[in-house]
């Protein structure tokens, strides 16, 4: 295919509503492109990402909608293709299939208070606008209806996924102790958070059947799915095991993601402010993500010993004046020594 970037290039993400036009275009976009390509011509990767980025940064209702609609249309092409699938496409299908298990369903929707529940009741907490309070709960609850049926598709394709040849001689386990996590990704009262911990227990799961067979051809498949781990966030950035789960690549998409934030708000050609602390490796991970910076075009300014996150917050106020893009510190904080971080 000619064009393979569906991205919604100059549209700030949280900004998809007041771009309504050009966002239901794109989306209409995506619906032709699934309609009229055979699954092998599909870019898997890029379709996935305009469609979660739909799915999960608006709340406005029209592009929910339509943004349903055209991943249940991929997501349908997707489960009736996975066997058509050459092997070396199959890490990132399973990473959409991944994707599409776990986002829809904002939490922001999902935590939306119902007037009438039995905490409020109890309580006796005064509403004022019960009326108001309840619409918006019936509204939530629709459309998170929604998304647990387009998660039920992707939570079908994935069992299809690992039901493929390659996957036979660990069938077993696959069925025992597989199964059940992918299918606990729809369970009743499964939030965001907790779908994101078990997509990552997923992939520990491959991690260790990994290590159980014999088939070179099979360990290298698994490898490459545990590549594409969920990259889980904590309450300050990414965290993860050394070597396992913090990888040079991992920490490359996430500033490749920061950058394509800071440019999304006009924050292009601005420093970049890079710290690290003391634990081994930071440093060298810092000089990584500098390097995909400067790629970017931004300039670096970048710590010459191990500094603490304050360090670098005076940085950015009293030095740059908060004129810097922003700024980033290589640290797992308080988590023990196998452990790397970035913020």
């Amino acid at each position: 295919m000619e064009r393979a970037d569906f991205l919604y290039r100059d549209v700030r993400w949280q900004m998809l509503a007041q771009n309504r036009a050009a966002t239901l275009g794109n989306l209409s976009e995506l619906k032709i492109i699934i309609r009229e390509h055979s699954v092998s011509e599909l870019p898997v990767s890029e379709l996935t990402s305009s469609l979660i980025v739909a799915l999960t940064e608006t709340d406005d209702i029209e592009i929910l909608g339509e943004a349903t609609l055209v991943s249940r249309d991929f997501l349908t092409k997707l489960t009736e293709n996975i066997p058509k699938f050459p092997t070396d496409q199959l890490p990132v299908l399973f990473a959409s299939l991944q994707l599409f298990a776990v986002e829809p369903g904002q939490y922001g929707l999902e935590t939306t208070e119902n007037p009438d529940s039995e905490i409020n009741r109890m309580t006796g907490r005064e509403i004022k606008d019960r009326k108001k309070m309840r619409d918006a709960y019936i509204e939530a609850h629709d459309l998170l209806a929604e998304a647990k049926r387009l998660r039920a598709l992707a939570i079908t394709a994935l069992l299809g996924f690992f039901g493929r040849d390659e996957f036979s001689d660990i069938d077993n386990y696959i069925k025992d102790e597989l199964a059940p996590l992918i299918t606990a990704l729809n369970d009743d009262g499964r939030y965001r958070p907790f779908r994101t911990s078990l997509a990552a227990n997923i992939s520990d799961k491959l991690y260790r059947f990994r290590e159980r067979t014999d088939d070179p051809a099979l360990a290298e498949l698994l490898h490459k799915l545990i590549d594409k781990k969920y990259i889980k966030f904590g309450t300050s950035g990414f965290r993860a095991f050394v070597d396992k789960d913090f990888t040079r690549e991992r920490s490359d998409f996430v500033t490749v993601a920061i950058c394509n934030d800071l440019i999304s708000q006009n924050k292009g050609g601005r420093p970049v402010v890079i710290t690290y602390d003391t634990r081994i490796g930071a440093q060298e991970f810092a000089l990584e993500s500098a390097k995909v910076f400067l790629s970017r075009s931004f300039p670096v300014r970048f710590a010459r010993e191990p500094s603490p996150t304050g360090a670098l917050v005076y940085w950015l106020r009293e030095v740059e004046q908060n004129r810097a893009a922003g700024g980033e510190n290589m640290t797992p904080s308080h988590n023990p020594l196998s452990i790397q971080g970035q913020r």
